[in-house]
Parts: C-alpha cells; structure tokens; sequence
C-alpha cells in the first residue's frame, strides 16, 4: 500500500511539472512571426542592432477569434508606419489546413545604431576632433534621435579639417547637419592676386571677403585699387584672376 502511495505522489508531481513546462514554453508561431517582423523593421533601419520586445501583442484578427492567430505556413508580414514611441503595426498573412488567414499586431523595438557622443560642449566654429566625443549604441526608434536618425554621423566619418556650424551639447550625438568642412579661405584672410592676361601676369596683395575653397571662385578686393574681384582659390592663399 505504501508503495502505491509513493508511485501515486511521484506521478502527481511528474504531471505538476510537465504542466508547469507546457504553460511557460512559448508558442512555436511567435517565433517565425518575430523573426519576420524583426527582418522587416531591420530593412527600414539599415545598420541598425534590432531588439524586438517579446512577446508580440496581437491587436485583432480577420475574424477576431483566438484561434485566427498565426498558424501554418506564414506567407507575408507587413509593417505600417513606426512612431517614435518604437511601437509598429503589422499585418501577418499565415495559411494552414482551414485556408488563409490575416491577424494584426503591434510590436515594440529598439532600433540601436553606433554614434559620436559628445563628452564636452563645442562652440560653434570649433574644429571638431575625435577626442571631444565617445562612441556608444543609441536608440533611434525613440524620440528625437528617432527624427534625426538619417542625419546622426557615423563614428566611422573622417573628422579631418572640420568644424561645428552650431553649439553641440554633451550628451548630444554628432549629426552631419551640424559640421562642415573648414574653408581654406576665410573672410578677411590676406591673398596674393594674380592677374592673368594671356601670357602676362601681375601680382598684387588683396582681402578675401568670403570663405572659399581650393579651386573654387572667391571674392577678393585689391589693397591698391580697392576694386573687389573674383577669381579661383589656388593653394597658397593666392587668387587667380584672369582678365
């Protein structure tokens, strides 16, 4: 009697369990349906490390009926518009064994992409250099880093010869919006004009009145004369003027 007392209590606890297992194990359908919405959010993020919140919340079904969910073959998933909370709608088209069905859901995510971040406040016209910033992941599924995710630089841009067009905080990812090239010219830098003239040239000091480039147009005006000028920036500060 005793014996069948103890077969009967491990058999009890052995049923317990296997219940407890079933109840915490995941539906297999979530799986292949996280993983599809996970590829999709991945396409409108490109480079970015995808984290999807599990599990999925459904919304509503075709027929608004439990066992409308997915199940089956899942034939397409379809995104709608995110928002910067993180959240995305999607639509799951799935077949099985009683024809096709569309369930809808939203699923929440973190879409974390590498970034400069600056580590002290930068003036505007400072020259940006790689040690006024960290890199870390930031998310750009939420907030404002979602609205400026297409602007934010990545740690991998040459910050050679560049400088802040306006004040960047600490804390604040660097965007390309927010730096330019330095100029190899500026406003009231001294320049030597060189007067072309087929094959006569004439050389005169002058003041640029713009910022320029090698190579490009620049405006100049001539210490002498004090007549303004435009010419081509060559290296050397020197302004080649043709006539």
């Amino acid at each position: 009697m005793r014996l069948f007392h103890f077969i009967a209590l491990c058999l009890t606890f052995f049923a317990i369990g296997a219940a407890i297992s079933l109840a915490d194990e995941p539906k297999n359908d979530a799986n292949p349906v996280a993983a599809r919405v996970r590829a999709e959010v991945e396409k409108r993020f490109p480079g970015a490390r995808i984290e999807l919140d599990t599990p999925i919340q459904w919304t509503r079904t075709a027929q608004s009926a439990e066992d409308d969910l997915p199940s089956g073959e899942i034939l397409s998933v379809s995104l709608g518009d995110e928002n910067a909370l993180g959240e995305v709608p999607f639509s799951v088209q799935s077949r099985n064994e009683q024809g096709l069905h569309i369930s809808w859901g939203k699923a929440r995510f973190n879409a974390l992409v590498p970034a400069r971040v600056a580590t002290v406040r930068i003036m505007p016209g400072d020259a940006v250099q790689p040690s006024q910033f960290v890199t870390q992941e930031i998310d750009v599924a939420r907030g404002l880093n979602h609205e400026m995710r297409g602007l934010i630089l990545s740690p991998k841009a040459e910050l050679a010869r560049m400088e802040t067009r306006q004040t960047i905080l600490e804390g604040q990812p660097l965007l390309s919006s927010e730096i330019r090239k330095m100029p190899d010219v500026r406003r009231g830098d001294p320049v030597r004009i060189e007067l072309v003239s087929g094959q006569l040239t004439l050389s005169t000091l002058g003041t640029a009145t713009e910022p320029s480039f090698i190579d490009k147009q620049v405006h100049v005006i001539s210490q002498k004369t004090k007549r303004e000028l435009i010419g081509t920036l060559l290296p050397g500060n020197v302004v080649e003027v043709r006539l």
